[in-house]
């Protein structure tokens, strides 16, 4: 009963640890999709783009976008989105970000997509976007 036990433990926790993998992957592949539609909306605009940011912009963004649907995170918080533009100003750079729930090096990660090409993960301990500026990821 024991042995069986034990391995119904280690079943269990596969799955889960799937299942996280799967909906990080989606994260990710939703905020792709988030900066394909950017990069279109910049070819329209003289390369400029949408100056709406914060935690929740990236919902904000899809009627600016023409998305045919807005991609949600499956669990947890909202799709993150920053640029430089505010105040009457265009907007020539932006970050896109995500909260992973796979751990890196025993901590929380952000996915971030910044508008330069830099794609990676960032710690989440002392995250900050502000003004499209892209906190440095480190690749994978």
């Amino acid at each position: 009963m024991g042995i069986i036990s034990v391995m119904a433990g280690f079943a269990v926790m596969g799955v889960k640890s799937a299942q996280a993998k799967a909906r990080d992957a989606r994260r990710k592949s939703d905020i792709k999709q988030y900066q394909t539609a950017l990069e279109a909306y910049a070819n329209k605009n003289n390369g400029f783009y949408p100056t709406i940011s914060g935690t929740d912009a990236a919902v904000q963004l899809c009627p600016q976008l023409a998305m045919p649907s807005c991609p949600t995170n499956p669990v947890g918080n909202p799709y993150g989105y920053s640029s430089n533009g505010g105040g009457g100003a265009s907007a020539t750079r932006y970050v896109l970000w995500t909260y992973l729930e796979r751990r890196r090096d025993n901590q929380d990660v952000v996915w971030v997509i910044c508008s330069d090409g830099r794609v990676g993960t960032v710690p989440q301990s002392g995250f900050s976007v502000s003004n499209g500026n892209c906190p440095n990821p480190t690749a994978e």
